[in-house]
């Protein structure tokens, strides 16, 4: 089953600039994960706000397949964000 990571990100944000990165090298390092990225103006990123009820930037949805498991608005680490996403989701990031 796929991981999805949904980044929603704001401009001018030193946090949101950080995560990106990472996010961009995971899409890349593991087969199943993946990546999307809106800024919060967006039709896409206004629609997962509404839906989720978000208020911070940055904020990662991540999803287990279809369904959400979880979303993470801290922990913004390498770290953080793998412990994060693997006990949301259950399962290694491999």
């Amino acid at each position: 089953m796929t991981t999805t990571l949904v980044l929603i990100w704001k401009l001018n944000c030193s946090k949101c600039e950080q995560v990106k990165p990472l996010l961009t090298k995971w899409f890349e390092k593991y087969d199943n994960v993946m990546v999307h990225m809106h800024e919060s103006k967006e039709p896409e990123a206004k629609a997962l706000i509404k839906e989720f009820g978000l208020t911070l930037a940055p904020t990662l949805l991540v999803f287990n397949g279809a369904k959400l498991a979880g979303k993470i608005e801290y922990g913004f680490t390498e770290k953080g964000l793998v412990n994060g996403i693997e006990k949301l989701t259950g399962k290694k990031l491999e």
